[in-house]
């Protein structure tokens, strides 16, 4: 990515901001500032990529996102990955992987734990998660990806002109229920 600063730390977030380094293949020049934060609920990650100047002609494409990887629970369900999206109950996306429109809620049982993860900001109708596991080994991955695959450095998708800034906001929430009370 590039440089990467801690530009403030406290009791309640930590703040990263930074730059991206040029290459031949990506000569738009991004900063960008990660604010992350955390309290007795969950953690809120917000993401603000801003493209600066760098004299080239094309939107500059990007795809910002939160990956966050979650341990399986094979010991207290049958079936150890799931997932909840409205009333639909996901299990089977090890090894393959299910899109899901980026504005639903996605509720996820890991370690014995019930989040919640919600995706909220720039995003646009082709905005979407997967949800994915590499393999059998305890955790799955849910997957904000904001460009439709194969649509990443050309028109369709996620691009910034000079000065144009995009902000998202991931916000994982720890629940008490919501297993038991479905």
């Amino acid at each position: 990515p590039g440089e990467q600063n801690l530009v403030e730390i406290s009791d309640r977030q930590v703040v990263f901001e930074g730059k991206n380094k040029l290459t031949e293949e990506y000569p738009w020049q991004l900063s960008y500032q990660i604010t992350l934060r955390i309290d007795s609920m969950g953690l809120e990650v917000n993401l603000a990529t801003t493209r600066l100047q760098d004299w080239q002609l094309y939107k500059a494409p990007i795809n910002p996102g939160f990956h966050p990887y979650f341990c399986a629970d094979p010991e207290n369900y049958v079936v150890p990955c799931a997932a909840i999206v409205g009333r639909d109950v996901i299990t089977s996306f090890l090894k393959e992987s299910r899109k899901i429109p980026a504005d639903k809620n996605i509720l996820v049982r890991s370690g014995g734990q019930n989040v919640k993860m919600v995706v909220a900001g720039d995003l646009n109708s082709e905005s979407f998660i997967t949800l994915c596991g590499d393999d059998d080994r305890g955790y799955f991955c849910v997957e904000p990806i904001l460009t439709p695959p194969g649509k990443f450095n050309i028109s369709d998708g996620m691009s910034l002109t000079t000065r144009e800034t995009s902000a998202l906001l991931f916000h994982l929430v720890v629940l008490q229920k919501f297993y038991k009370d479905r």
